[in-house]
């Protein structure tokens, strides 16, 4: 078993500035190469029923890289993605394929930072660096080096976050959220109207335009306890519903409880990791 390599780059990263009047500096932020992980998986009996997809989402046959981000300004990402790989290949020249089905989301759109699983097993949650991981196809038993990695992602930061506070949003419904700071935020957001039964524990969020402002939704009861809640999410065009379900009824003096993020600026950063060790 090879080592696993850890490949330190340091990358100047162009900022790119959703306020044109206001161009954000350049910025330096680490790549790094963290952990190589393969699995491979072959179909003894060819002639018998074929598989739709090779293996199971998590147990499927591929080389997975988990790439590390780290920055001070890291802790002001709340969302990543759009990955794009220019180009891979491992030390006997071939070149390294995306497998033809992927469960991974962060090659076709935008997905929120979740620290706490990504650094699940860490005894701290760092608030400076984000993981990811590549996936490839397996390389060739002969490989012992992925040579090189050229690729690149997407970051969303904000400059500041804010909560904002809605007491009685059952009282709200079918009526547009108001505030500043929604505006600050470039969010239009209207509360739903749950029927029947849903009424009872379900708040509904309707996004009318761009959500990437919006950071997190949750519920709290007149203490300012949060609650548990499911989150599920749906989008057509440019717009969302959103629907936060308690998992007991909704309390009296429950509240909606938002935050948003201000001075929303996008930031592409450039990944290229060379002589990482392959298991």
């Amino acid at each position: 078993m090879h080592m696993i390599s850890t490949l330190v780059t340091v990358l100047a990263a162009m900022w790119i500035s959703t306020e044109p009047t206001s161009p954000a500096p350049a910025t330096d932020i680490k790549v790094q190469a963290v952990k190589v992980a393969e699995t491979r998986s072959v179909q003894l009996q060819p002639d018998g029923p074929k598989m739709k997809y090779n293996g199971q989402p998590g147990q499927a046959a591929q080389l997975a890289v988990t790439v590390e981000l780290i920055g001070a300004q890291l802790a002001q990402v709340v969302q990543y993605g759009q990955l794009k790989i220019n180009s891979a290949a491992d030390d006997q020249g071939q070149p390294l394929k995306a497998p033809e089905e992927s469960f991974s989301t962060i090659s076709s759109g935008m997905q929120e930072v979740d620290r706490q699983s990504m650094y699940f097993w860490y005894e701290e949650v760092p608030t400076d660096r984000i993981q990811f991981d590549l996936i490839f196809e397996p390389t060739a038993r002969t490989a012992k080096q992925i040579k090189t990695i050229d690729a690149a992602i997407q970051l969303n930061l904000v400059a500041e976050k804010r909560q904002i506070v809605f007491e009685n949003p059952t009282g709200l419904a079918d009526q547009k959220l108001t505030h500043a700071d929604l505006e600050a935020a470039k969010l239009n957001i209207s509360l739903g109207k749950s029927e029947g039964e849903e009424a009872k524990n379900t708040i509904k969020l309707q996004i009318n335009g761009s959500r990437d402002g919006l950071i997190d939704a949750e519920l709290q009861d007149a203490s300012g306890k949060k609650l548990e809640t499911s989150r599920m999410t749906w989008s057509m065009g440019d717009n969302t519903e959103m629907s936060l379900q308690s998992w007991e009824p909704l309390p009296e003096g429950v509240k909606l409880v938002l935050t948003v993020g201000i001075g929303q600026q996008t930031l592409n950063v450039p990944i290229k990791l060379e002589n990482i060790n392959l298991p």
